[in-house]
């Protein structure tokens, strides 16, 4: 099998400087064929090295000529070559056998201290490489790890929103399903409501043109209604009536009370039922009159303060007084924000809905020019508008002026100057929101 190249490097080395120098000589000794492809080499590779072995191997004459390169004494080629190098160059009787090929410990120059330690070199680079990239394996792992655990969370989120989602979408039906009904139920009793009012509406047009007529007649002294049948008692027996002289006067002053009552009533009537007329108009026919010194509030039942709620609810459903409404500082209490034509039709409407479930007499009075910002006219409700220049406020007082002394009436204002001349003019007030929360609204 032969020495290991490794150890006869220095050797290889000279046969190649001796291949080169007799290329080189004039005239020029030839290397071997198989050898002048590395000659040019400044660095020889293992498989150079292995080239060079055989290649001494095989040719004896080069051989010799790279054993003569260094002289003829041994101890100098020995120097030039080390031991292995100069055993395998002259080749004495034995050399195969010598110990320095037997364990393949020599080298020369150190070359094999070299080798192995780019030989122990290398594995120790291998195996930092290795390590390097099982720590970049492991963390890739762990992030890997990490984005599953991620994965699922979200997966279990989604889960649970779809779960969520559906349970709001059925949540959501069904109260859609119990609007529907409720809207359902709330159009029929609307319907009822509407009809319902109607007939009170026609009823009370009737009692109230029976009203009228039984004040005309006994105005104007009819006999048939004056030998009307007077009220019975509460024990369901008729009072014993007066008789002879008597009888005679209490039947004067009766009608002469009676007259006087018919006459107030029939003036507020006109005037809570006439047309809306221009501005100019009422400025002609409503010219303030001198305040009447006998005006009473409306009566409160014993022990009831004038003030509270209890009395405020008596006023609105019982009492069956003319109401007076000072227009947009109700509308402004109840409905906040809204333009003013809206202000004007939810105040009637409020107002024809109050009219219509209590009966009593009901007058609103906004400002501005009736002529030019006037809703369609109200059949139940008695609307005025104060003239160019007028206040609402004005035109309240003045209407007050203008009632009979008789007439009880409750003015609908939290205007503190609309209050103030209400009751110095004897009239019983209600502010916008006790009005409203004693109305149910």
């Amino acid at each position: 099998m032969g020495p290991d190249p490794k150890a006869l490097g220095a050797a290889c080395r000279l046969a190649v400087a001796v291949a080169v120098s007799g290329e080189q000589a004039d005239p020029p000794l030839p290397a071997p064929s198989a050898l002048k492809p590395i000659l040019g080499f400044h660095r020889m590779s293992p498989a150079s090295y292995e080239l060079v072995r055989r290649v001494v191997d095989d040719d004896a004459v080069f051989r010799a000529r790279v054993a003569e390169a260094a002289g003829d004494d041994a101890a100098a080629l020995e120097q030039q070559v080390g031991r292995a190098g100069r055993l395998w160059l002259t080749r004495p009787e034995g050399w195969a056998s010598d110990p320095v090929f037997a364990d393949g410990s020599a080298t020369s120059g150190g070359d094999g201290a070299r080798r192995l330690k780019r030989a122990r070199d290398g594995a120790e680079a291998r195996a930092e490489r290795y390590r390097q990239e099982a720590e970049r394996a492991d963390a890739a792992r762990r992030t890997a790890l990490r984005d599953l655990a991620e994965a699922r969370e979200e997966a279990a989120r989604a889960a649970a929103d779809r779960v969520e989602r559906d349970r709001l979408v059925a949540q959501v039906r069904a109260l859609e399903e119990e609007r529907n009904t409720a809207v359902r139920s709330l159009k029929a009793t609307e319907s009822d409501l509407a009809q319902a009012r109607r007939d009170l509406r026609i009823a009370r047009d009737a009692a109230r043109e029976a009203e009228t007529e039984l004040l005309a007649a006994r105005a104007t002294g009819r006999p048939d209604i004056a030998s009307a049948p007077s009220p019975t008692s509460r024990s369901g027996a008729t009072p014993p009536r007066p008789t002879g002289k008597r009888a005679a006067r209490t039947r004067r002053t009766v009608t002469s009370d009676q007259d006087e009552a018919a006459r107030d009533f029939a003036a507020a009537m006109a005037d809570l039922t006439a047309p809306e007329v221009s501005a100019g108009a009422r400025e002609g026919r409503e010219r303030p009159r001198r305040a009447t010194s006998g005006r009473r509030a409306p009566e409160l039942p014993p022990g009831m303060a004038a003030d509270s709620a209890e009395a405020h609810r008596h006023l609105v459903t019982v009492s069956g007084a003319l109401f007076v409404v000072d227009g947009y500082n109700l509308a402004r209490t109840a409905w906040p924000e809204l333009e003013p034509l809206e202000e004007r039709r939810r105040t009637v409407a409020l107002l024809e809905d109050l009219h219509a479930r209590w009966g009593s007499p009901i007058t609103v009075v906004f400002d501005g020019d009736d002529s030019v910002v006037s809703p369609a006219a109200s059949r139940w409700i008695a609307v005025r508008y104060s003239g160019t220049g007028v206040t609402a406020d004005d035109d309240i007082a003045a209407l007050l002026r203008s009632l009979p002394a008789a007439q009880p009436t409750v003015v609908v204002s939290s205007d503190r100057e609309v209050a103030d001349d209400a009751r110095r003019q004897g009239t019983a007030v209600i502010g916008a929101a006790d009005f409203l929360a004693a109305a149910g609204r």
